[in-house]
């Protein structure tokens, strides 16, 4: 959706095509097509622009949101990843290489920087600023500044699998890590930053606000539910962990 959550966008890969629907004023939808095997979208935080991506080829597609047309087709060396900055400011995409583009002009912002190669999904987040950007690389995260895509740090999460997918929070404090393994971390950047700043090996940009103590802060409870047709009788349960 977009940031301000007025419009929706949505894949059918058997139509090749993904639409996007206006939530507030309900009517035609915005096809955008074709796009074979589309399975990948993302909007703008504006909801103008959207830009689709498939599993199943290298094509990643740069879209008008609200008439359809298509603005800019890009070719990437491997299937790919697309988001956009929460700034409106980039549109990322990820595959065996990452590379960033202007949005509007649609200009690369730079030459492309190498992905992990193998058969881990490269992948990327902002935070809810725009000014970092977290990067899969297998088994680790790089931690970078935007603008100039300076490394910062690089997390290293506990499991021993491929890195899927991560998102920061809205205060942009935490980071929380799918994995291959199905595995969910949750990594507090803010306290990463003390640490660091105790060995002055912190970089120079604002602190974190103070963590909020409002009641809505607490133990968090998570619910696994696996496949119904699971072949283990185990895994059809429901697991609940508290934390």
């Amino acid at each position: 959706m977009s940031s301000d959550g007025r419009y929706l966008a949505v894949t059918e890969p058997l139509k090749d095509q993904a639409c996007v629907f206006d939530v507030r004023n309900p009517g035609p939808k915005v096809v955008l097509a074709p796009h074979p095997r589309v399975d990948r979208v993302a909007l703008s935080p504006d909801g103008r622009w959207a830009a689709t991506a498939s599993f199943y080829d290298t094509l990643v597609k740069v879209w008008d949101a609200h008439s359809g047309e298509l603005l800019r087709s890009f070719n990437m060396p491997d299937r790919a990843y697309v988001t956009f900055s929460p700034d409106g400011r980039w549109l990322a995409a990820s595959s065996s290489q990452y590379q960033l583009w202007e949005v509007g002009s649609w200009q690369p912002k730079g030459p492309p920087t190498p992905g992990f190669q193998g058969l881990a999904a490269n992948f990327t987040a902002f935070s809810p600023d725009g000014k970092l950007m977290a990067r899969s690389d297998g088994q680790k995260i790089l931690w970078l500044e935007t603008l100039t895509e300076k490394p910062l740090a690089t997390l290293e999460p506990l499991g021993r699998t491929s890195v899927q997918k991560f998102q920061f929070s809205p205060d942009g404090a935490k980071l929380a890590v799918a994995q291959n393994d199905q595995q969910v971390e949750l990594w507090d950047l803010r306290l990463i930053r003390q640490e660091l700043a105790q060995m002055h090996l912190d970089w120079d940009m604002p602190p974190y606000p103070p963590v909020s103590n409002s009641p809505g802060e607490g133990p968090v409870t998570l619910e696994i539910e696996p496949d119904s047709d699971s072949p283990d009788p185990a895994l059809s349960q429901t697991n609940s962990a508290a934390r």
